[in-house]
């Protein structure tokens, strides 16, 4: 957990908390801890009706449409027949 390692005073302002009072290393801890927790529960994430709108469409062309791009195996294969 974020913050065993040193004594952090917990009434310290928010505002530049994280550089002032995490090492470099405790501060990328910090944010892998908040993207696995928002990827936990994406449905906690506030989103406007726009966004809502925008992420369905997204999705409706992706299960609409073919993946597009090329499988890896065939990209080596291109690279390594190109010699």
């Amino acid at each position: 957990m974020i913050g065993t390692e040193r004594d952090i005073d917990p009434t310290a302002h928010a505002d530049g908390w994280l550089t002032t009072r995490l090492c470099e290393s405790e501060r990328q801890a910090s944010w892998v801890e908040l993207w696995e927790s928002l990827c936990d529960t994406p449905e906690a994430v506030p989103r406007t009706d726009a966004q809502r709108t925008e992420l369905d469409s997204r999705l409706d062309d992706l299960e609409q449409d073919a993946p597009t791009g090329i499988p890896w195996d065939d990209v080596v294969r291109r690279i390594r027949n190109s010699r």
